[in-house]
């Protein structure tokens, strides 16, 4: 069934299928990831595209630097000279990793109607909701050793001030002050914040904001009128905990991809049982009865 924005307009123009991957590493091994995206040409095809082409010299070339991508800039030029009906990507993250160049893009594609597909959804570039939802698709892309690990997510609050410090806050509906600890951060064992901090200092380094991290806290609104305020990240543990961050995610993805997976190394943690939906099936149990057995 075809998209209700694809109009008559758009298939009368060409359907692009852009494919890339960033690194050298990914393009000589990861194979499958290659077949996904040319497999896109048969989707332009069933959604009514005729004059389908495909850029992929940009395989192998990283997204950060967008004038050393010759596909990348093919396609604007392409878009710019109003001969496109419709962008094909995996995601469309992988179009462009620079903020700048990306935004460029969907100015364009909404300027001369040219509307942006990846595997979740057709895009229109000119309506205020699709131009929403490309903008949060961006992702923090982490990278080390020749791997990528992509992740998304949503901040409650920053606040930056007038010297260009910002602060990162997160809500928490509870009143659990005694958990979600500085140790716990400086740890690796909540990662949450750490990530975003990480995320919000690269997306305003992208925006050309001068701006630079300051901290980061939760607030408890358990009482309302109350308001807990707990700052975990400051100014003495940032540096630790912003490299500290990269390194500890790729660790436990790495130790996912083997099939190992640890459960909390606090067999008393109540936290376990009380917010997992697998609390009944974890071996967190039987490794407080081993933990506890050993004590005696």
């Amino acid at each position: 069934m075809r998209d209700d924005r694809i109009k008559a307009q758009h298939l009368a123009r060409i359907a692009y299928v852009y494919v890339r991957q960033s690194t050298q590493f990914q393009a000589q091994h990861n194979l499958e990831s290659q077949r996904r995206q040319y497999q896109l040409v048969e989707k332009a095809k069933q959604l009514g595209f005729r004059d389908i082409q495909v850029i992929d010299e940009d395989l192998g070339v990283s997204g950060a630097i967008g004038s050393e991508r010759s596909g990348f800039k093919k396609l604007v030029a392409e878009v710019s000279l109003n001969k496109v009906g419709l962008i094909l990507g995996l995601e469309v993250s992988r179009f462009a990793r620079n903020n700048k160049d990306w935004y460029h893009l969907i100015d364009l594609c909404a300027l001369f109607d040219t509307l942006i597909a990846d595997q979740d959804g057709i895009y229109h570039p000119g309506s205020a909701n699709d131009r929403d939802k490309l903008s949060e698709r961006k992702p923090l892309i982490l990278e080390q050793n020749g791997r990528q690990i992509r992740l998304s997510g949503k901040v409650d609050r920053i606040d930056l001030d007038e010297s260009g410090q910002f602060i990162i806050i997160d809500y928490k509906t509870g009143s659990g002050t005694n958990r979600l600890t500085r140790s716990e951060i400086e740890s690796g064992r909540s990662l949450q914040l750490p990530v975003y901090l990480e995320s919000v200092s690269r997306r305003f380094r992208h925006r050309g904001i001068d701006a630079s991290p300051a901290g980061a806290a939760y607030y408890f609104l358990g009482d309302p009128e109350n308001p807990v305020r707990k700052i975990v990240i400051d100014k003495k543990n940032m540096n630790s905990v912003l490299k500290m961050v990269i390194a500890t995610v790729f660790e436990i993805v790495e130790s996912l991809t083997k099939g190992r997976f640890t459960h909390t190394n606090d067999p008393d943690d109540p936290r376990c049982a009380r917010y997992c939906a697998f609390a009944k099936i974890c071996r967190k149990d039987r490794s407080k009865l081993i933990t506890r057995k050993n004590m005696e």
